[in-house]
């Protein structure tokens, strides 16, 4: 076979072999939703498959913000969040979540908080963002910027879990989704297609538990 018959079968053969790749990959699966806890902090709703009794390889990011598309509908119950530890800076409601006077987030797409799961061996969490619970640690990352985390009206952020098996769907959602959530609603993919939307938390674990 001449060298140029030889390159064209050698390119051939490698774009098959990626299709073929690229037509088994798994698909990622909805297991994880946002909505707020009884508080009315947004928190993350995360499952994981494994043997019980074992610490779960994951790790989880915040990424953000990005500015929505035009005509998107503003927020009206927050003008920002913070975690439930960093104290109030003057909003008149009882939640915490006014961001005057708070360090600014990052203008687009960085990192704003990231933590890996370290001891934890459940395989379901719920975990207010922008805080570290007992067994997880803080992902060492010069990109993340001080401080506590900030959401902000008007803005998109990026849910990622990174995990071993299987791969987990990102979410993406705005202060205003989480807004129109009614009671026992979360904000999160209806299997494997679409877009982000309200599901119950019921669906969700139906759903995510499937996936295992």
């Amino acid at each position: 076979m001449h060298a140029p018959a030889r390159t064209a079968a050698a390119l051939l053969a490698a774009l098959l072999t990626g299709g073929l790749l690229a037509a088994c990959s798994p698909p990622e699966e909805p297991m994880m939703a946002v909505g707020r806890d009884g508080s009315g902090r947004p928190v993350l709703h995360l499952r994981q498959c494994g043997d019980a009794g074992t610490v779960a390889r994951v790790s989880l990011t915040l990424g953000g913000p990005e500015a929505e598309p035009a005509g998107t509908a503003m927020p009206t119950a927050h003008e920002g969040l913070q975690p439930s530890g960093a104290a109030p800076s003057g909003s008149a409601t009882a939640v915490p979540y006014n961001g005057r006077g708070l360090p600014a987030t990052p203008a687009g797409g960085g990192p704003l908080w990231r933590i890996w799961n370290a001891a934890d061996t459940d395989r379901s969490w719920t975990i207010e963002i922008g805080t570290t619970p007992a067994g997880w640690r803080e992902e060492p990352d010069p990109s993340v910027p001080a401080g506590p985390v900030q959401l902000l009206p008007e803005r998109r952020y990026r849910l990622y879990a990174f995990t071993y098996r299987p791969h987990v769907r990102d979410v993406v959602f705005t202060l205003a989704d989480l807004d129109r959530l009614g009671d026992g609603q979360v904000w999160g993919h209806k299997g494997h297609g679409g877009e982000a939307r309200p599901l119950t938390l019921e669906q969700f674990r139906e759903q995510a538990d499937d996936a295992c």
